[in-house]
């Protein structure tokens, strides 16, 4: 069974480990160097820190009940852009580090995790999402009602 649930300061190795298993596993075949790899180590756990501690990121973790382990994590990011027609109050949001490990693909995890973020930015008043979409992830994000905008997808809320 899964469970759902917001990641705290205390996740952030965690967080880390997925991002750089996701950034290795998106970049189809290219590894990041060992050198890489110590700078994004230690540059994605103040990002992730900063954020979820200033409240400009929330990620959502899901949860293997049985085993405890981490299967699947999403971070939305929270902004005030320069407002217009589409966010005429300037607020919008990105989800990124979407990323569900490979035994638990293809069971409605990661669209859990998007209707878990869609929530939290309709509660902050977002009206506009941003996403870039792997070619995996991009035929979850249009069943849930993104569209392609040139070299992202966007959904509107």
């Amino acid at each position: 069974m899964i469970s759902y649930r917001k990641a705290g300061v205390s996740d952030v190795p965690e967080l880390v480990r997925l991002r750089l298993e996701f950034i290795n596993d998106a970049s189809r075949g290219t590894k990041v160097s060992g050198e890489q790899n110590a700078i994004l180590r230690v540059t994605n756990a103040d990002y992730f820190t900063a954020g979820l501690l200033d409240g400009s990121l929330v990620v959502f973790l899901a949860e293997d009940s049985e085993t405890g382990k981490i299967a699947a994590t999403s971070g939305i990011m929270f902004w005030r852009h320069l407002p217009g027609p589409a966010a005429p109050d300037g607020r919008k949001a990105v989800i990124a580090n979407m990323y569900t490990l490979a035994e638990y693909r293809r069971q409605g995890i990661a669209t859990e995790l998007m209707q878990l973020q869609l929530e939290e930015a309709s509660t902050r008043g977002v009206k506009v999402i941003n996403l870039s979409a792997t070619d995996m992830g991009r035929a979850v994000y249009e069943k849930i009602g993104f569209k392609a905008d040139e070299n992202e997808m966007v959904i509107r809320l």
